[in-house]
């Protein structure tokens, strides 16, 4: 079992819990505060006591725990996702969560909103930024050889290809983007 599963039965166990309107409420009755991660997805932490560290923790996704809640084992099967049926991931309301499938979870998404998702998977992914792609395609033309930028870039032959050959400009959308770490 993951540690994102036995974390959410384990919070359960604990007493936190979802209210009907997205709400967190702790083992101690009061309202718990929430970060909003890199992914847009609100959860909190909780400390880890199955970890090797001793103040390990655990992070726990309010849209999940709602859902373990609401339709327990079932969240776990692997052809199956939380969908917001209002497209909000902020919203965790337990009206606006329902489990379906990748392709249920999809046709929820306007244009705009499934462009952006599939934007941010991309920018993700990104292994060079803009500047080093620019840089990257001088050197090329200056007589550079592939294996030369790869080992300099850190970057796979395909990598290089797609890079060389235009096949870039669809990572192209954010101005901000940092390279991702390799």
């Amino acid at each position: 079992m993951t540690k994102a599963r036995r974390a959410l039965i384990y919070a359960t166990e604990r007493g936190y819990r979802v209210t009907n309107d997205g709400r967190v409420i702790g083992p101690s009755g009061r309202e718990r505060a929430l970060s909003k991660g890199t992914n847009g997805r609100l959860h909190f932490n909780i400390r880890w006591p199955f970890g090797e560290k001793k103040r390990e923790t655990a992070t726990i996704y309010v849209h999940r725990l709602a859902a373990y809640q609401m339709f327990g084992e079932r969240l776990f099967r692997d052809d199956l996702e939380v969908c917001h049926l209002d497209n909000n991931p902020l919203n965790n309301a337990k009206s606006n969560l329902i489990l379906g499938t990748r392709r249920t979870n999809m046709s929820h998404r306007t244009p705009e909103t499934l462009k952006r998702v599939l934007n941010a998977a991309a920018q993700a992914n990104r292994v060079v930024s803009d500047e080093q792609a620019a840089a990257l395609r001088e050197e090329r033309r200056q007589g550079a050889t592939y294996k030369a930028l790869m080992a300099k870039y850190g970057i796979a032959k395909s990598t290089l290809w797609g890079i060389l050959n235009g096949k870039w400009e669809v990572y192209q959308e954010s101005a901000n983007d940092q390279p991702h770490p390799r």
